[in-house]
């Protein structure tokens, strides 16, 4: 099994529900993803992930789905 790591980042542009839905679904859908959590109100995505997954793929998904993202730690 392979090892689970965290990767936190700020994103930017969400205004409501519907944008925190968006970014979550962006995430989960990124190969590797175990858990995602966004919190509207701080800005910020909690993303549970197997060592493997690169988290510049997870702020590649993020501003796919028209938002700005950036890792704030790991």
């Amino acid at each position: 099994m392979k090892s689970v790591n965290r990767t936190v980042l700020a994103v930017s542009g969400m205004r409501d529900n519907n944008c925190r839905v968006r970014v979550s679904e962006a995430l989960e859908a990124v190969s590797g993803v175990r858990d995602v959590c966004v919190n509207l109100f701080r800005a910020q995505a909690t993303v549970d992930h197997e060592s493997d997954c690169d988290p510049a793929a997870l702020v590649e998904s993020v501003a796919r789905a028209g938002f700005a993202a950036r890792v704030t730690s790991r």
